[in-house]
């Protein structure tokens, strides 16, 4: 799945409706979502919710909307306000399925503490993501486990000269570590340890 911001992503500059509907039209993309903040009147007042809107005559799009509109509230333990149908420049220009998320009042006394909270923002994308992925009926992918990776290192050997070699093989199960690592570690603490007597015994 490839994702393609239409808005700056610094959030320096507001980029007009229109350049993000056309920039999202010049790449074909199969759905369009936007995510923004509702306002009642500008003053502060009890109650609010999320909602997810979507332009009429559009059943598709109405069918994302529901399963996307319920994950939303959750993720921001907010009211949901359900799917409104509106003639939304974001929801009506895009040549793709379009959705507009509104995720809460920010004039709202509840909705403004979720709206606050970084991860309950994370939680929301990824609700949405959640939701996209069950219209389309995307299997998600997970990545398999790292397996402890057997590796065979010899048993010390010496002679009356002070030679030294590996022999019988040991198993050592390495942890995400670097094998070659640990055996040089080993050389080294054994030479280490050699006195003018030859080597000692481990």
């Amino acid at each position: 799945m490839k994702i393609i911001e239409v808005s700056d992503p610094s959030g320096e500059r507001d980029t007009p409706l229109t350049e993000r509907t056309n920039l999202a039209n010049k790449h074909g993309v199969d759905v369009y979502i936007a995510f923004h903040h509702n306002a009642y009147r500008g003053l502060w007042f009890n109650g609010g919710g999320s909602e997810v809107h979507v332009r009429p005559y559009a059943p598709q799009y109405h069918k994302l909307a529901s399963i996307v509109a319920p994950l939303v509230s959750k993720a921001m333990g907010l009211t949901n306000r359900g799917v409104k149908v509106t003639n939304l420049h974001e929801t009506r220009e895009p040549h793709q399925l379009a959705i507009l998320v509104e995720g809460g009042f920010m004039d709202s006394n509840q909705d403004i503490i979720a709206m606050r909270d970084k991860n309950k923002l994370r939680v929301q994308v990824e609700a949405v993501a959640k939701g996209v992925a069950e219209y389309f009926d995307l299997k998600k992918v997970v990545a398999p486990t790292p397996q402890d990776t057997p590796y065979r290192i010899g048993e010390w050997k010496s002679n009356q000269y002070g030679t030294q070699w590996l022999e019988a093989p040991l198993l050592l199960v390495a942890h995400g570590s670097c094998p070659v690592l640990v055996v040089h570690s080993y050389q080294r603490r054994r030479a280490d340890m050699r006195t003018q007597d030859g080597p000692q015994n481990m």
